[in-house]
């Protein structure tokens, strides 16, 4: 999380002036050399209450207005903290299959010889089989930074995230969305977290245009591929 010059001067002023300071997990502290920091266990609070000045978000200072009991729109308007989730995702998956079926059968009849036909005549046999297989394989990567909005900031630390980023290209229309909860002491310096730290993470990545129709079969192969036998 990033603060300016005039927040740190302005929080250290709030500061002398007797504001109250209840520190939780997740919460922004500066120390007296400058440093900016993060509360990520329940032991750190008399320390930083003793050593350290509060750094408020928006979201802290919205709620400690509102447990004080102030209203005015000015200073309760909506709005919420973002982060940006650095994507890093590849995946690869793979699957193939294979199955034979044999079968051979035979009859035969042997009759007297006054009869006067050949047992070979009567004789039949037949047999069948079958043998297929198929393989199936994917792979995908997304490398990309996607600035998010803190949706809810929860009592043990952790928040929901929520976001999306939509580009308008030369050759289409390409979009990323993304929602799951994080941890707030995972959110490094530069207000950065990556995905792979996001719980229930889902993202989806898509498009719509000349690209996006290239990739895709066409609707013809896509019929016989369906109606074939084979």
């Amino acid at each position: 999380m990033f603060f300016s010059r005039e927040e740190v001067r302005l929080a250290r002023t709030m500061q002398s002036a007797g504001l109250f300071w209840r520190v939780k997990i997740g919460h922004w502290y500066v120390t007296r050399d400058g440093f900016v920091g993060l509360v990520k266990g329940q032991g750190e609070g008399e320390e930083c209450q003793k050593l350290h000045t509060w750094l408020p978000t928006w979201t802290d200072a919205r709620a400690w207005l509102k447990d004080r009991g102030f209203a005015h729109p000015e200073f309760l308007e909506d709005g919420e903290d973002i982060v940006t989730i650095a994507l890093i995702e590849r995946t690869q998956t793979s699957k193939s299959t294979s199955g034979s079926t044999k079968r051979d059968g035979s009859v035969g009849l042997s009759l007297p010889e006054f009869i006067g036909i050949d047992s070979s005549d009567l004789n039949a046999s037949g047999g069948s089989s079958f043998k297929g297989s198929g393989d199936a394989s994917q792979a995908s990567s997304i490398r990309a930074d996607l600035t998010v909005t803190i949706v809810e900031v929860r009592p043990n630390g952790t928040a929901l995230v929520r976001g999306e980023k939509v580009m308008q290209l030369s050759q289409g229309e390409e979009w990323v969305q993304l929602s799951g909860i994080i941890r707030l002491a995972d959110i490094d310096q530069d207000n950065r977290i990556p995905s792979i730290r996001v719980a229930d993470a889902r993202i989806s990545y898509s498009g719509a245009g000349s690209v996006q129709r290239a990739s895709r079969e066409g609707w013809l192969s896509r019929f016989f591929g369906a109606v074939s036998p084979f």
